[in-house]
């Protein structure tokens, strides 16, 4: 068995590179330089949110189970 074989491609929500991805519950939030968030059921991987708002890319999310919920953290070039 290939411990890196491909189990799931989420497709179709970045168009830049996708920095993290985080489990909370039952649902991926993915995020990156695009600046945007993507939610996914965890078990089918269907796309059920696209966020944008971020004006600059996505460094990092930070998931908190009780209640599910994340945060995502930007940088900007001031």
């Amino acid at each position: 068995t290939n411990p890196l074989a491909e189990l799931q491609l989420l497709e179709g929500a970045h168009t830049d590179v996708v920095r993290c991805l985080c489990r909370v519950g039952e649902l991926l939030v993915s995020a990156g330089d695009d600046g945007r968030l993507a939610v996914y059921e965890a078990g089918r991987g269907t796309r059920l949110a696209l966020l944008r708002g971020h004006t600059a890319r996505v460094t990092a999310l930070l998931a908190l189970p009780d209640p599910p919920s994340s945060s995502s953290s930007s940088s900007s070039s001031s």
